[in-house]
């Protein structure tokens, strides 16, 4: 064999071998990566239409976003008709395609948020395997899929999980361009902050100027990173994406939109109460404590190891306290992610915080931030072999599980409209979490933290399956069961419905028509008496206010609602139902049978 040959083999064997070693890495990243979001896709879509709309916050997105496709408008945003001046059409018109491509129904219109939640999985995945490994890639995912607050928001139809997956994504993308000095990233960032903006009005703006100034002053280079995202250019890409729609909105609307939207939805929620969603300063908290539980009982530790504390107390000591910024010039890759996502997660609880209104799902956008800090602190753990650091956690863990196992029936029926079943789920769940907690407390004792994390991450996702679809399946027959049915009942027949003495923004969903709400006894008989004859839903109680209320009856009632047909005295009793086809769900075949059975007996009362 010549030189030529023996160099051309040598040659071929190690493209061979290198193409073996780039397969096996592909492979070893492509596999952990599919896991985990095939295992998140099926805790966010599973059984996603099985369930009515949750009222009103679903409702309050999910009819607009058929009304959208009705009426013809894809502008303005109705709700039962009327113009409803909240937040900008992004989610809607995602909403509005899923209906389109899945046929109006509850999964059509939850299909949005919930695949904007696996966005988010994949994008926080991809990034912790980037800038953490792959090890902390796969705690990233699977904390984020076990986190209540993230599961639950991405399996209902609302805008939380679709802002916070534009501004998770562009806080990803700002801290990857500026990190890798990467323009292209910098652009989908601000596409990321147009779309938020589209998505929840000017929050999604606020934000990451916020967080990015926050970051960017404690690391003393504001100047370097103003040079590099080049803001006006940016401002320029987020108001090509958002002002045109703003513009046709409030000039289509002759300046209503703003004053309702702008003023309204955002300056006076964040400095009054609106619509009674009230809390004190620590309510936001309180639902990211809980909303990641059990994930947030490392949370403390995890923040305070965010930031090098002793030296930045050194630097005081040495050089007074205009100093204390010096050591976080010098932060390594690790620490330099830990104090972004430390201000990301700090700055997003506290503006909303800071909010007098309040909701639980407000404090979404710091999820991921939360699951990369997360991420960081189980890496001390494990390079460290700081067994203590677990350890301890764990026991607090425990300690809520062995409290929730015994306590709950004691707190459920003080709660309004909770059913007592509720409590023995919970106890349930707790009990199963209780015993792999225990296995895992003995593993951490013996430095086993691999497989103490998986002793219990696998049962948790398992219980979220179990027991989060058995408490749906009890909440929506608490809740909502059955008035769907109902809704569908009443609008086979031409005559007026009204929703008395309950916010249910669902019903015009089911009945795909107008319905009447009036807001007191007057109204109510004003309108019935106007009328040739009508369908009211209303709440069980108030049964015997319809029994009373003269050309009523009673027609059907079960779990917290009735059906309510309304005749005019001097009317002869009508009986335009005897020529219905009834086309109903067959998920509640009692529902349906009884309700098919109501010509024939007059009235079905449970």
């Amino acid at each position: 064999m010549t030189v030529t040959s023996a160099r051309t083999v040598q040659a071929t064997e190690t493209q061979k071998t290198q193409s073996g070693q780039t397969a096996t890495e592909l492979w070893s990243r492509v596999v952990p990566f599919a896991l985990v979001f095939l295992a998140g896709s099926a805790v966010l879509f599973g059984e996603l239409g099985l369930y009515p709309l949750f009222n009103p916050d679903e409702a309050l997105y999910a009819e607009p976003a058929r009304e959208m496709l009705e009426i013809g408008d894809y502008i303005t945003t109705y709700l039962n008709y009327v113009v409803r001046f909240t937040k900008p059409p992004l989610a809607i018109w995602g909403q509005a395609a899923c209906i389109l491509a899945f046929g109006c129904n509850e999964f059509a219109v939850r299909f949005f948020g919930a695949a904007c939640g696996a966005l988010l999985l994949a994008v926080s995945y991809c990034f912790a395997d980037r800038f953490i490994g792959r090890r902390g890639a796969i705690i990233t995912g699977l904390s984020l899929i076990t986190a209540p607050l993230f599961v639950g928001t991405a399996r209902e139809a609302i805008t939380d999980m679709p802002l916070s997956f534009f501004l998770a994504g562009s806080m990803f993308a700002f801290f990857a361009a500026f990190k890798l000095r990467n323009s292209s990233l910098l652009w989908l960032a601000y596409i990321g902050t147009g779309l938020a903006v589209m998505t929840k009005g000017p929050v999604g703006l606020v934000l990451p100027v916020a967080i990015l100034a926050v970051y960017h002053f404690l690391r003393s280079n504001i100047r370097e990173a103003f040079n590099f995202y080049r803001p006006l250019i940016g401002l320029g890409i987020i108001s090509l994406i958002a002002v045109p729609w703003f513009a046709v909105e409030i000039y289509i609307t002759k300046g209503a939109y703003f004053n309702e939207f702008i003023m309204r939805e955002n300056f006076q929620r964040f400095t009054s109460v609106v619509d009674s969603h009230k809390g004190g300063w620590w309510y936001h908290i309180l639902a990211m404590l809980g909303g990641f539980f059990p994930w947030s009982v490392f949370l403390p530790q995890a923040i305070f190891s965010a930031v090098p504390w002793n030296k930045i107390v050194e630097a005081w000591k040495n050089s007074g306290p205009f100093s204390i910024l010096r050591p976080l010039q010098q932060l390594k890759d690790s620490e330099d992610l830990a104090l972004y996502t430390l201000c990301w997660t700090v700055v997003t609880v506290g503006f909303f915080s800071a909010s007098v209104s309040k909701l639980l799902p407000y404090t979404l956008p710091a999820f991921p931030a939360i699951a990369i800090l997360l991420a960081l602190e189980f890496e001390r753990i494990i390079e460290r072999n700081a067994a203590k650091r677990a350890f301890y956690p764990a026991l607090i863990l425990a300690a809520v599980f062995i409290a929730a196992s015994i306590l709950p029936p004691i707190f459920i029926g003080k709660l309004r409209d909770a059913p007592e079943v509720l409590g023995e789920i919970i106890q349930s769940f707790a009990s199963f979490e209780l015993i792999f907690v225990a296995a895992s407390i003995a593993l951490l004792s013996r430095r086993f933290y691999r497989s103490a994390f998986f002793l219990f991450v696998i049962p948790t996702f398992l219980g979220f399956l179990f027991f989060g679809h058995r408490l749906l399946n009890v909440l929506s027959q608490t809740w909502e069961e059955p008035l769907p049915h109902m809704a569908r009942y009443a609008a086979l027949s031409d005559l007026p419905i009204l929703v008395y003495d309950m916010r249910k923004p669902s019903i015009p969903f089911y009945t795909h028509r107008r319905v009447e709400q009036p807001s007191n006894p007057d109204q109510l008989v004003a309108m019935l008496s106007q009328s040739k004859g009508a369908y009211i839903l209303s709440k069980i109680k108030k049964k015997q206010f319809f029994r009373d209320l003269k050309g009523c009856r009673v027609q059907y009632a079960e779990g917290r609602f009735i059906l309510v047909r309304y005749t005019p005295p001097e009317a002869a009793p009508a009986n335009d139902n005897n020529q219905l086809k009834l086309d109903l769900p067959k998920q509640n075949s009692l529902v349906t049978s009884k309700l098919q059975n109501i010509d024939n007996r007059g009235s079905v009362v449970d």
